[in-house]
């Protein structure tokens, strides 16, 4: 095997409402906008400090990848986890009753879905 380094993946999530999708991920989390492919956007790229993610129109009942549109799952690596839970809380981007819970593979983690039904979850490694 080549002794190359890894330096980035971007996951590419479907979104049947672009727009929707794009306005969640820029209004409620704090994103913003990279790039996009044309106008209307067809595939756009997001950004929030060092993470950068991308999103594809898809059409309803479209699989990507083998599968279903909603069905794909990102976690997202927080410095603060517990801040950042406090923001979407403020922010009513979860419900008031979900809460941050310790895992017994050793990180602090809370998810929510995006508009499309795709999972993100937010952790920070414990200890």
């Amino acid at each position: 095997m080549p002794d190359t380094q890894l330096e980035a993946v971007h996951p590419v999530l479907p979104a049947v409402d672009l727009p929707s999708t794009i306005e969640f991920y820029v209004q409620q989390l704090g994103f913003q906008v990279a790039f996009e492919d044309a106008q209307p956007p067809r595939y756009v790229g997001l950004t929030r400090d060092r993470v950068e993610i991308h999103l594809r129109q898809t059409s309803p009942g479209e699989q990507v990848s083998g599968m279903p549109s909603g069905n794909v799952e990102v976690h997202f690596a927080v410095c603060d986890v517990d801040h950042f839970f406090n923001q979407c809380l403020d922010g009513g981007v979860i419900d008031p009753t979900d809460q941050l819970r310790d895992t017994p593979w050793g990180t602090r983690e809370f998810s929510i879905a995006d508009p499309e039904g795709n999972r993100l979850t937010f952790y920070s490694d414990l200890g």
